[in-house]
């Protein structure tokens, strides 16, 4: 692929010509593979509820090679694309039509082209083409921060992705839940960092320490979905990511691609204050056998008809043994039992069978260890090889 980087990134959002039209010939052409990838990637920033009907679209934008760049306005997506550019230019294309057709056709070369005077665009490959309306290149939005004041981080290659694994599966899914829709990044000043995601349910957090220049204090909430976007980027192992941090935006620099969104505004709440500190119960148990067992009890769970009972499961803490259960009242009931080291009180805990198995999922490696809260308000899952990863959930309280 072509180079790219942050500083063309930013260079490229700045500029935005309010009210000037201008024409954009180009001509350029491109591996199909390499093209439908490119457009996968940039697609990702694209929103089913368009505010604009240009948001919708990619900017195509045709230089030494080919640079995709698609955004709603909270999040924008730039890709690198080889190609050979004969007509430098660019040019605004519908996303998603664009992107089933170029998937559909068959493997070789595909150009695009369009002339001054034209309204539409034409991609042709072999004896196939397609001509599609395009919107105007210079009303397609910036959107990008000056990351010169940014504090900066070097991630490993499988950082993103553990993020991804450990944390974010605890985050709020739904856009409407604000801040914890979004990870917090909290760094004292020294690159000591932990990452928090929750959606009041349930929460999880990370600890790492990272590169960094010392410096000052970072709070920031990223939205999930880019931390998502970007752990799905492809990473060779050794290579590094830049994670930029403004006190507005979020930039994720890859070798061809770049991700940028804007942050939520601070108000996450003092997570700190709903981790337990005390412990009546510490239980090892292997991770993929409850994780099994939970499962298995959900299934029959989900089937109960009482809204106020339905999805749960039991937890038995008791001897040597954690016996799972569950039931529908008008199917019948579900047990298994998952052989446990167990020290301190017995009891008996419910939770909610999904937000229990998404923890459990992503510590079912080997070996866990669960501590009980005293007062049962919560329960702390961690793998025994990975103890600056945890995971807090919360009993449900049947009255």
């Amino acid at each position: 692929m072509t180079g790219g980087g942050l500083s063309s990134w930013q260079s490229s959002l700045g500029v935005y010509h309010q009210g000037q039209k201008e024409e954009y010939p180009l001509r350029l052409t491109c591996e199909k593979q390499d093209l439908a990838s490119g457009i996968n990637l940039a697609l990702r920033a694209i929103s089913g509820r368009a505010l604009l009907p240009i948001l919708s679209g990619i900017l195509f934008e045709a230089e030494e090679g080919l640079c995709l760049r698609a955004t709603d306005l909270e999040m924008g997506l730039q890709v690198n694309v080889p190609a050979e550019v004969e007509v430098k230019g660019k040019v605004v294309l519908p996303g998603k039509i664009v992107g089933e057709m170029v998937r559909a056709l068959p493997g070789g070369r595909v150009t695009i082209q369009m002339g001054p005077e034209d309204s539409q665009a034409l991609l042709t490959c072999g004896d196939l083409s397609l001509k599609v309306n395009t919107y105007e290149a210079d009303q397609f939005p910036p959107m990008g921060s000056n990351l010169e004041e940014a504090v900066s981080y070097n991630l490993a290659a499988d950082f993103l992705p553990q993020i991804a694994k450990y944390v974010a599966v605890a985050a709020a899914r739904e856009d409407v839940r604000g801040v914890f829709s979004g990870l917090l990044w909290e760094d004292p000043g020294d690159g000591r960092v932990t990452v928090v995601g929750s959606d009041t349910y349930r929460m999880a957090w990370m600890h790492s320490t990272l590169e960094r220049e010392p410096g000052r204090a970072v709070r920031a909430v990223i939205p999930s979905r880019a931390v998502l976007d970007a752990a799905r980027v492809e990473v060779e192992e050794g290579t590094a990511v830049r994670l930029s941090l403004t006190e507005s935006h979020a930039a994720f620099a890859f070798s061809e691609v770049l991700i940028m969104c804007r942050l939520f505004g601070l108000g996450y709440p003092d997570y700190h204050a709903v981790i337990p500190v005390s412990f009546g119960t510490r239980i090892t148990c292997s991770g993929h056998q409850l994780a099994e067992a939970v499962e298995r009890a959900g299934l029959l769970a989900k089937e109960e008809e009482s809204k106020v009972r339905a999805n749960l499961v039991n937890l038995d803490i008791t001897g040597h043994t954690i016996r799972v259960s569950s039931q529908a009242s008008q199917l019948g009931t579900f047990s298994d039992t998952v052989p446990a080291r167990i020290e301190g009180q017995p009891g008996v805990i419910t939770f909610n069978a999904r937000y229990l198995l998404e923890g459990l999922k992503a510590h079912e490696g080997g070996d866990i260890d669960i501590e009980v809260a005293r007062s049962f308000e919560g329960v702390i899952i961690k793998s025994v090889e990975r103890p600056d990863v945890c995971y807090l959930g919360v009993p449900v309280r049947l009255e």
